[in-house]
């Protein structure tokens, strides 16, 4: 058995802080057309007319998406699915920890919903955790990921999102607990041109190159040698200002 997701932060905020909002839309169809993945794992659909664009563009599968907000898809939050889903939840992350306005108002949180494939129930978890600029904030992120990572652990599982962290802080977490994707390469890169600019330019914090790392994941809860992973960033066509991630799960 092959299980192909595809995780992508799409960065769909408002016109004048996102670009090429129609286009990069368009683009992700035919990116879901071509890798045709059983699951699609999204975050930053912050408009309830995007994901309801995505809705309409993508017929074959089921959705679910985070709680409405009057005109926002509360936490951007927003699944695809071939299979039928059950189970939906939205838990909503305690935002009062954190100092950004910004991210209060966000409303961050975890999404997931569970499908049964060739016969076995498997949950789906998705997040979009604080975007950290202190060495406090960067704390109350790890506190997020330790709670998503609690919650996936508890049932054979997939998980993915924007965890805002770098490669080794998610597997000092991960570690002995649930596995993460093989892939090393960055999903936010200076060498996509929707990263340069705008809100990015500070994005060098304490001492760390926020432009050029992991910050999107897979993590895999399953029972020990039961699956292999092959994951890989997809660079082309040009979606966002994260690089989305794709992976096939063989399971044994």
């Amino acid at each position: 058995m092959v299980l192909k997701i595809l995780n992508a932060n799409l960065w769909l905020i408002s016109r004048g802080v996102s670009r090429d909002i129609q286009k990069r839309m368009e683009n992700f169809v035919a990116m879901v057309d071509k890798l045709d993945p059983d699951v699609i794992l999204l975050q930053e659909v912050w408009k309830v007319k995007y994901a309801n664009y995505l809705k309409k563009a993508l017929p074959k599968y089921y959705s679910v998406s985070s709680e409405k907000f009057w005109l926002a898809n509360k936490c951007g939050l927003v699944a695809f699915s071939k299979l039928p889903v059950y189970d939906v939840s939205f838990i909503e992350y305690d935002s009062k920890k954190g100092s950004s306005l910004l991210e209060k108002l966000a409303k961050k949180g975890i999404l997931s919903f569970k499908i049964k494939y060739e016969g076995s129930e498997i949950g789906f978890y998705t997040a979009h955790l604080y975007n950290w600029s202190t060495a406090k904030e960067k704390q109350f992120t790890i506190s997020q990921l330790v709670e998503f990572v609690q919650l996936a652990k508890t049932k054979t599982s997939i998980s993915a999102g924007d965890l805002n962290l770098k490669l080794d802080e998610v597997q000092n977490v991960c570690k002995g607990l649930i596995s993460i994707d093989e892939s090393v390469e960055n999903t936010v890169s200076e060498n996509n041109p929707y990263t340069k600019g705008k809100i990015h330019k500070n994005m060098s914090k304490m001492g760390e190159n926020k432009l050029n790392r992991k910050t999107d994941y897979f993590l895999f809860n399953f029972p020990l040698n039961k699956i292999v992973t092959q994951t890989k960033v997809i660079r082309d066509p040009l979606v966002s200002d994260h690089y989305p991630l794709f992976t096939e799960i063989k399971i044994k």
